[in-house]
This record gives structure tokens, C-alpha cells and sequence, in this order.
């Protein structure tokens, strides 16, 4: 995908995942909507995400087993995904 020019890969990504190339209107939900820190909100932008991260950092400290490392990992993991 890297190689590809964002309009092509996000053509081929359609092919698995039809939602992909359709644009994103009113009614969709995304997560810039509302970016209030509250219990409310928290929990309704609640998904399967949550559980992704939360999972893998269980499993990282079985494997890496050092506080500092663990939480250097998680952070640097999170910048690289954000500026994805």
C-alpha cells in the first residue's frame, strides 16, 4: 500500500470493506465529533478499540516485563498511530 497513491489504495482497500470509499456525511460517526473529557462521552465513543489496546498491553507486559520499557512501547505505539 505504500506504494500507491492515496486514491488507489484507498480504491484497492474498498475492495475488502465497500464503507471505505463512501463519503463521510452528517449521520456517520466519528471521533472529532464531540472531544470533551467526560464519563458520558468516554463511553459512548466506547468500541472494540478500547479492548484492542487494552489487550495488547496485557500481552506486551507478560513479554517485555519491565514498567518503563512497557509504557516507552505503548506511548511510541500511539504517536506512530496517530500520525498515521
Amino acid at each position: 500500500m505504500l506504494n500507491h497513491r492515496p486514491k488507489y489504495g484507498r480504491g484497492l482497500l474498498g475492495y475488502l470493506d465497500t464503507q471505505l470509499n463512501q463519503a463521510v456525511t452528517k449521520g456517520q460517526h466519528t471521533y472529532d465529533d464531540n472531544c470533551e473529557f467526560t464519563p458520558k462521552n468516554v463511553w459512548s465513543n466506547f468500541d472494540h478499540y478500547y479492548l484492542v489496546h487494552l489487550g495488547n498491553w496485557f500481552l506486551s507486559a507478560f513479554v517485555i516485563r519491565d514498567f518503563y520499557i512497557l509504557h516507552f512501547k505503548h506511548v511510541l505505539d500511539e504517536v506512530i498511530e496517530l500520525s498515521w
